[in-house]
Protein backbone atom coordinates (compact mmCIF):
# COMPACT_ATOMS: atom_id res chain seq x y z
CA UNK A 1 0.00 0.00 0.00
CA UNK A 2 1.34 3.70 -1.29
CA UNK A 3 1.77 6.27 1.93
CA UNK A 4 0.58 9.71 1.37
CA UNK A 5 4.11 10.73 1.11
CA UNK A 6 4.53 8.45 -1.74
CA UNK A 7 1.26 9.33 -3.16
CA UNK A 8 1.95 13.13 -2.95
CA UNK A 9 6.07 12.69 -4.64
CA UNK A 10 4.35 11.10 -7.43
CA UNK A 11 1.89 13.54 -8.42
CA UNK A 12 4.65 15.90 -7.88
CA UNK A 13 6.83 13.97 -10.11
CA UNK A 14 4.23 12.81 -12.40
CA UNK A 15 2.80 14.98 -14.96
CA UNK A 16 1.70 18.46 -14.41
CA UNK A 17 -0.93 18.56 -16.64
CA UNK A 18 -1.48 21.45 -18.87
CA UNK A 19 0.08 23.54 -16.55
CA UNK A 20 2.93 25.64 -17.93
CA UNK A 21 4.73 26.17 -14.54
CA UNK A 22 6.96 28.96 -16.24
CA UNK A 23 3.88 30.60 -16.87
CA UNK A 24 2.04 30.73 -14.02
CA UNK A 25 5.08 32.12 -12.36
CA UNK A 26 5.45 34.92 -15.34
CA UNK A 27 1.44 36.06 -13.67
CA UNK A 28 2.33 36.03 -10.32
CA UNK A 29 4.78 38.11 -11.07
CA UNK A 30 2.82 40.62 -13.11
CA UNK A 31 0.41 40.75 -10.41
CA UNK A 32 2.78 41.34 -7.15
CA UNK A 33 5.61 43.64 -8.66
CA UNK A 34 5.47 47.00 -7.16
CA UNK A 35 2.88 45.71 -4.87
CA UNK A 36 5.01 43.44 -2.59
CA UNK A 37 8.91 42.90 -2.65
CA UNK A 38 10.43 40.07 -3.28
CA UNK A 39 11.52 38.64 -0.17
CA UNK A 40 7.87 38.82 0.52
CA UNK A 41 6.84 37.11 -2.29
CA UNK A 42 9.13 34.39 -1.41
CA UNK A 43 8.27 33.86 1.83
CA UNK A 44 4.88 34.01 0.92
CA UNK A 45 5.33 31.02 -1.85
CA UNK A 46 7.36 29.39 0.77
CA UNK A 47 4.64 29.52 3.47
CA UNK A 48 1.82 28.22 0.60
CA UNK A 49 3.67 25.11 -0.81
CA UNK A 50 4.65 24.57 2.78
CA UNK A 51 0.83 24.22 3.53
CA UNK A 52 -0.14 22.37 0.37
CA UNK A 53 2.27 19.93 0.99
CA UNK A 54 1.01 19.28 4.27
CA UNK A 55 -2.12 19.00 2.80
CA UNK A 56 -1.35 16.16 0.16
CA UNK A 57 0.39 14.49 2.73
CA UNK A 58 -2.34 14.14 5.38
CA UNK A 59 -0.20 15.94 7.67
CA UNK A 60 3.54 14.24 7.77
CA UNK A 61 5.84 16.54 7.92
CA UNK A 62 8.23 13.50 6.74
CA UNK A 63 6.27 12.99 3.38
CA UNK A 64 5.73 16.54 2.96
CA UNK A 65 9.78 17.31 3.38
CA UNK A 66 10.45 14.76 0.97
CA UNK A 67 7.46 16.20 -1.87
CA UNK A 68 9.37 19.37 -1.21
CA UNK A 69 13.02 18.16 -0.97
CA UNK A 70 13.93 19.62 1.66
CA UNK A 71 14.90 18.25 5.30
CA UNK A 72 12.24 17.64 7.72
CA UNK A 73 13.21 20.55 10.48
CA UNK A 74 12.75 22.67 7.14
CA UNK A 75 9.47 22.00 6.95
CA UNK A 76 9.04 22.00 11.05
CA UNK A 77 10.80 26.33 10.73
CA UNK A 78 8.29 26.94 7.94
CA UNK A 79 5.17 25.69 10.40
CA UNK A 80 6.59 28.03 12.81
CA UNK A 81 7.12 30.97 9.82
CA UNK A 82 3.72 30.15 8.59
CA UNK A 83 2.27 30.45 12.31
CA UNK A 84 4.71 33.85 13.14
CA UNK A 85 2.92 35.37 9.60
CA UNK A 86 -0.79 34.42 10.86
CA UNK A 87 -0.05 35.92 13.95
CA UNK A 88 0.57 38.96 12.50
CA UNK A 89 -1.46 39.04 9.87
CA UNK A 90 -4.65 38.48 12.96
CA UNK A 91 -6.89 41.59 13.48
CA UNK A 92 -6.29 42.47 17.17
CA UNK A 93 -8.51 40.84 19.58
CA UNK A 94 -10.83 42.89 21.86
CA UNK A 95 -10.39 42.19 25.48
Amino acid sequence: MQSAGQAAAQRVDGDVGETNLEDVFERFAREVVGRIGLKQAQAMLRIAMHGEALRQCEGSRRAAARVLAVDRRYVQRLAKERDEAQLRLAPPQQG
